[in-house]
């Protein structure tokens, strides 16, 4: 039988006039498998630095991509890219986390293009997040390629309702966010009690994201604006 991976591909790009460049990647066809023996709440292990997410060929096509002209890369991508450590335990392996090398690699690439108009839009962790991206995840961080904006789910259990914050030792998820943002600074927000969606506003100079939360749990339930920055280029995220 033929290996469909071999004539079809459903990472693709779309252009946004002038002002932006949409790449949307395929992070489950191509990556070898998550590392490590336990998926959440690791440790780690050498593996990680031993894995791909995207694939040779991918990721060369991305940084093709990402070389085209100066205006914005933005990118849909499938899970966390920013590191998320909690007393030395990765939250999950199966996000960026576990594909490190390759991970510093892409953040490598875009610093030596000087690429800065960069963002990725993430799902997954049924989470709100934004964070900036820094060239190295360390404590005292200075230079910020591009930002992470993370939209919520629309209904999907979170961390708050299956208790996944209790391997990391605190007494609650509100607990469990903030000591998320604390050890991983270049996280600015994150919450496990929002529902919804986002929106993101992009011009030549800035890009905001505007997260909405709506509670799941009532039927006629009104908007609420639970979060919006805006990260400016060279100078990284602003909380409005």
């Amino acid at each position: 039988a033929q290996n469909p991976l071999e004539w079809i591909t459903i990472y693709r790009d779309f252009k946004i006039g002038e002002l932006a460049h949409l790449i949307c990647l395929d992070e489950r066809s191509y990556r070898t498998p998550q590392p490590c023996d336990k998926r959440f709440a690791s440790a780690g292990c050498e593996d990680q630095y031993k894995t791909s997410m995207l694939g040779e060929n991918q990721k060369f096509w991305f940084y093709e991509k990402l070389k085209q002209g100066n205006n914005w890369k933005i990118v849909a991508n499938e899970v966390q890219f920013v590191q998320g450590k909690i007393n030395g335990l990765y939250g999950s392996l199966d996000a960026w986390d576990g594909y490190i090398k390759e991970r510093q690699e892409i953040i490598e690439f875009l610093n030596k293009n000087n690429i800065n108009k960069f963002v990725a839009l993430t799902g997954d962790r049924h989470a709100a997040l934004i964070a900036e991206i820094p060239t190295e995840f360390k404590e005292s961080y200075e230079k910020i390629v591009g930002a992470e904006f993370m939209t919520p789910a629309i209904s999907s259990i979170s961390a708050a309702e299956a208790n996944w914050w209790k391997d990391y030792g605190v007494k609650d998820v509100d607990e469990y966010a903030q000591l998320e943002m604390k050890q991983n600074p270049w996280t600015k927000y994150l919450s496990h009690r929002v529902w919804g969606y986002s929106i993101l506003d992009i011009d030549k100079s800035s890009a905001k994201c505007q997260i909405v939360n709506v509670d799941k749990y009532k039927k006629d339930s009104n908007k609420e604006i639970a979060a919006t920055y805006q990260y400016i280029p060279g100078k990284g995220l602003m909380k409005f």
